[in-house]
């Protein structure tokens, strides 16, 4: 199994955003870093970060 993601996304709702990222880190992918479209995630546990995007 891979220890990192990279997707590419583009959204303009924050809110949809905010819920997919969360999502992610439930199901035990990290949030690393983030650009216009593009998420970087690395596995770790799953849990419930909370992420918010302004």
């Amino acid at each position: 199994m891979r220890d990192s993601k990279i997707k590419i996304r583009l959204l303009f709702d924050y809110e949809k955003e905010e819920t997919w990222v969360n999502f992610m880190s439930k199901k035990g992918w990290t949030l690393t870093y983030f650009g216009l479209v593009y998420y970087s995630f690395e596995r770790g546990e799953p849990g419930n970060m909370f992420i918010v995007m302004k």
